[in-house]
């Protein structure tokens, strides 16, 4: 689980605890640009082990593609990856970036990343992978700025 953790997202963190909890055993990745150079991503958790929500929620992202990239790294056969994000992809100081939010639309749709906006839709797709059920998630229910970037 790639989670975006930028304001723009607006995130609480029990809104985070929920998102690990009900997705038991994956690797929980959140991220943010942090504006003061410090850390940008935090494993919440690994291995059935929970860390900590212990961590700065930034103001920007800045990281997206590197987050899905490393996620891509660690998968495990063909396990889903979610990522859950509003599609405000940035870069260098947080600044929008038409190409970087291509280059992320892109790379999910190519490695059948599902993507959800908001917590309940990520909720719901945790428990139906519990139970067994494949997921997908057409680029059409993706969050409109990448369903926008894929078009252009």
């Amino acid at each position: 689980v790639v989670l975006d953790v930028s304001g723009s997202m607006s995130w609480t963190r029990d809104q985070i605890r929920t998102i690990v909890e009900k997705a038991p055993g994956a690797t929980v990745l959140a991220y943010s640009w942090n504006r003061e150079g410090g850390d940008n991503a935090w494993v919440l958790a690994e291995d059935g082990k929970v860390f900590t929500d212990d961590f700065d929620m930034c103001a920007g992202n800045g990281v997206d593609l590197p987050a899905l990239e490393w996620a891509m790294k660690r998968r495990k056969g063909n396990e889903p990856i979610v990522w859950v994000t509003d599609g405000g992809v940035s870069g260098v100081n947080d600044g929008f970036s038409d190409m970087l939010t291509r280059q992320c639309a892109k790379y999910a749709k190519k490695h059948g990343i599902l993507v959800y906006e908001t917590l309940e839709q990520a909720v719901t797709a945790f428990k139906a992978m519990s139970q067994g059920k494949k997921q997908t998630v057409p680029t059409t229910a993706w969050p409109r700025i990448l369903r926008y970037a894929l078009a252009s």
